[in-house]
């Protein structure tokens, strides 16, 4: 009815707002229907708008002649089709895949399409769905994993709409003020005493339970979450220093995390370097945790961002040392003061010869390096006592305390710092 709302400009086929409308008609009428995806973008190849522009008409046109379907085009070169049945939908997605290897523009050129299938439209809510499962889909399970032709199975449209709502929890604890440091003491064995802690993100549920992070830092991550999320751990962790000086507390640092999302932002530094003015905060009070860095863009910026913190006074410790990409060649990269040893690293130093020998050689370098070292995941008094011999700076875990809200914390920091601790 409306051909400026509803119609390509490029291509002439119906666009994105005419896919809403008739996906919200099928859902109304309660039809049943299927979606083939077709990403065709070959920019990345290296060929000009002009070429890609051909290419992609001439695919939308040949898709738009089967019989049984009604197509529309997305951004980035994207035709959806969606059908009537589950059948139509696969034996034409079959027809598309072969039509593809014989090329277009006179068959110069041949490309291999990332092709989603979801043949089953009854999980889907809204007809906003349609689009955020595809995309969703294209993200998670095709692009990581350089597959081209994905049949969606029923759990991955279950977990998309999982992730969804933690996606909403999260900006519903963002904006209501749901977000809590908890803060784990860390411990010196030359000064047998708690000297630090770690601030520990947990959220908290409408219900007032307390979420812990293996339930959404992840999501977090994937989505741009952790920008937010960080910056407002790493406010209140400035807020709790300004009003509880922890000199007065013997603690002379808080550790906080950072993800490596969180380093791909160009404005980190600035944003918190900005925070701590905010508060007046000293910044040997903050030591930032950093974890292994996916690529060298990462890096990069990575690194960038820790040298103008590093100018103002922040220092930095390598968290998880002995899973990932944390090996010795990158301690050796990134300027850090502290190495983290895994909780998985020490209970396998336990229990493992192999891994026994390769901890003791580690500790050797690092400490050759002039590096401290932490050792997480303590649990018992035996632990403790042979991290102490073999002269680990630092003790974190479960046989001093738990990870403690803020109050909490103050009192136990208060209560056993009082003299040395024997064992």
């Amino acid at each position: 009815e409306n051909p400026d709302l509803d119609l390509d400009s490029v291509t002439g086929m119906y666009n994105k707002h005419a896919l809403l409308s008739y996906v919200s008609y099928l859902l109304n009428e309660r039809e049943s229907f299927a979606v083939v995806s077709v990403y065709c973008n070959l920019l990345d190849k290296g060929y000009d708008h002009n070429t890609v522009d051909k290419v992609f008409l001439e695919s939308v046109n040949f898709i738009n002649d089967y019989r049984d379907n009604k197509v529309f085009v997305s951004g980035d070169y994207e035709i959806i089709a969606v059908y009537k049945n589950k059948t139509s939908a696969l034996e034409h997605s079959e027809i598309i895949k072969e039509r593809f290897k014989d090329g277009w523009c006179n068959n110069s050129i041949v490309m291999d399409p990332y092709m989603i299938i979801v043949d089953d439209s009854s999980f889907f809510n809204n007809a906003l769905d349609v689009p955020y499962c595809l995309r969703y889909i294209k993200s998670n399970y095709i692009e990581p994993a350089d597959i081209h032709y994905y049949r969606t199975p029923h759990d991955v449209i279950r977990k998309m709409y999982e992730q969804r709502e933690k996606i909403r929890f999260i900006n519903d604890a963002l904006d209501n003020d749901r977000v809590e440091v908890y803060y784990q003491p860390i411990f010196s064995t030359g000064l047998k005493k708690f000297v630090a802690a770690e601030a520990l993100v947990r959220l908290r549920n409408e219900d007032n339970s307390i979420v812990m992070p293996s339930e959404f830092i992840e999501i977090a991550e994937q989505n741009g979450l952790i920008i937010r999320l960080g910056e407002t751990v790493f406010r209140k962790v400035c807020q709790f220093l300004s009003e509880h000086n922890p000199s007065s507390l013997g603690i002379n640092y808080i550790e906080v995390n950072l993800s490596v999302v969180q380093c791909e932002y160009a404005g980190l530094a600035n944003d918190y370097i900005a925070i701590m003015e905010e508060y007046h905060i000293d910044p040997s009070w903050i030591n930032m945790e950093i974890t292994e860095s996916a690529n060298n863009v990462a890096r990069g910026n990575m690194l960038r961002n820790m040298e103008k913190l590093q100018e103002y006074g922040v220092k930095f410790s390598l968290d998880d040392f002995g899973t990932g990409h944390s090996n010795l060649n990158y301690i050796m990269e990134m300027p850090v003061d502290i190495v983290k040893f895994d909780r998985k690293m020490v209970t396998s130093y336990f229990k493992d010869g192999k891994a026994k020998y390769v901890m003791d050689a580690a500790m050797s370098m690092i400490k050759g390096m002039d590096m401290e070292i932490v050792s997480e995941g303590i649990e018992d008094e035996n632990q403790l006592k042979v991290m102490n011999d073999l002269g680990i700076h630092y003790i974190q875990g479960f046989y001093f305390s738990k990870p403690l809200p803020q109050n909490e914390f103050i009192d136990y920091i208060v209560n056993n710092n009082k003299e040395s601790i024997a064992y």
